[in-house]
């Protein structure tokens, strides 16, 4: 054996996992056995290796055989760690407490081997592990390794078919689901047989029914809370009573009842306006258009001072008020964007109308020559000097 050959046996005794199957035949024409197959260990005893007759070079051809259906069931996975159920606190402490009577090692192996024993005592004490057999199959009733052997089988075939498809790939698949159902259905009648030995005179009706929801697929399940319904109700008083507007603040309160105030009222009049372009009125763009100018945005207008501390929400649900009221104006369907209609319209928003009818009264209170305490009190919150705003400044600076 050479140097290379002895490298890689020492790699394939640090990787136990793959095993070489050659049977040491030579692969090459000189005599050289310079092909070589590895395979997972778990797979050998399936396993078949031999040289093909055909040359398609200077290197003979291989063939590897695995006969799947003497390949053992996988062993079920093992549990694992729940770490939302772990209990951290005590987790911490338990570590705590081993490290304060703890007493370094001086070997850094010994040390990593009494960190990790510490950790793995803290994690069984205060980390609960999951069950993986406490879910139910759907056909749990009869459901058995056997029948999970196949279904391993027959997913094997599939993966094996998705990557070399061929037309020997769809008759392994054919043959091995076929089998499984033929190994199902001996199994799942079975169970039924042994079911109907417990039957006699005495089952109940509804024991009956209960064993045939099973078979269905229709597994029993009892109930979250031992008394749903009155649970479900106490839930939704209280989400009733959590979410209503009685939790708010008297400012928020107050401002929900002057929006819901101007949307009952600018409601009423954009219907009184959508019965006026009914074809015996005839109501055009321009007569609406100036209908909700004079009756239905005055009526924001007169409010203006009231609205000008409102939130971007609530200024929202104002402006739906509007856009239906210029929908009846255009006569636009509800598919049109809303960004269209104060395009067609000529109409800004009430938000922006508000803040310019604030802006205009602001500016003539302050230009007013009577003292006042209000006008006093908004040059405070401008931080403005009053001597800017006379006559004869403001003259100035319009020139």
């Amino acid at each position: 054996m050479n140097l290379d050959g002895r490298q890689l046996v020492e790699l394939l005794t640090d990787v136990p996992e793959i095993t070489l199957i050659n049977t040491g035949e030579p692969t090459h024409i000189l005599g050289g056995t310079l092909d070589l197959t590895f395979i997972s260990t778990e797979l050998v005893p399936v396993a078949q290796w031999e040289i093909d007759d055909e040359l398609t070079s200077d290197h003979f051809a291989t063939t590897t055989t695995l006969r799947m259906e003497q390949l053992p069931p996988p062993p079920r996975p093992p549990p694992r760690w729940n770490t939302k159920k772990a209990n951290w606190k005590l987790y911490q402490d338990g570590l705590q407490k081993w490290f304060s009577n703890y007493e370094p090692a001086e070997d850094i192996d010994q040390l990593n081997q009494d960190l990790t024993d510490a950790i793995q005592h803290a994690a069984e004490k205060t980390i609960p592990k999951t069950n993986p057999t406490n879910r139910h199959h759907k056909d749990y009733w009869f459901y058995n390794d056997e029948v999970r052997e196949q279904n391993q089988r027959i997913n094997t075939f599939r993966r094996h078919l998705r990557q070399y498809l061929s037309p020997e790939g769809v008759k392994l698949l054919r043959a091995a689901v076929q089998h499984a159902r033929q190994i199902t259905q001996k199994i799942r009648e079975d169970k039924w047989l042994e079911w109907c030995a417990t039957f006699n005179a005495h089952t109940s009706l509804s024991e009956l029914w209960r064993k045939l929801r099973i078979a269905t697929g229709k597994l029993p399940r009892s109930p979250a809370h031992p008394q749903p319904l009155q649970e479900a109700n106490r839930l939704a008083e209280h989400f009733a009573e959590r979410s209503s507007s009685a939790q708010l603040p008297p400012v928020i309160r107050l401002h929900l009842q002057q929006i819901n105030y101007l949307r009952d009222r600018i409601g009423k009049r954009v219907n009184m306006m959508r019965a006026m372009t009914r074809p015996k009125v005839g109501a055009g763009h321009v007569v609406l258009r100036t209908l909700y100018i004079h009756a239905i945005r005055s009526l924001t207008d007169y409010a203006t001072p009231a609205l000008n501390t409102l939130s971007e929400g609530q200024w929202a649900k104002l402006e739906v008020a509007q856009n239906n009221a210029m929908r009846a104006i255009v006569k636009a369907p509800m598919w049109t964007k809303i960004e269209n209609l104060p395009k067609e319209t000529g109409l800004t928003s009430l938000q922006t109308r508000a803040e310019r009818l604030t802006a205009c009264f602001a500016t003539k209170l302050i230009t007013r020559a009577r003292e006042g305490d209000i006008k006093n009190g908004l040059l405070r919150a401008l931080n403005l000097n009053r001597d800017v705003f006379n006559k004869k400044n403001m003259a100035i600076v319009r020139s």
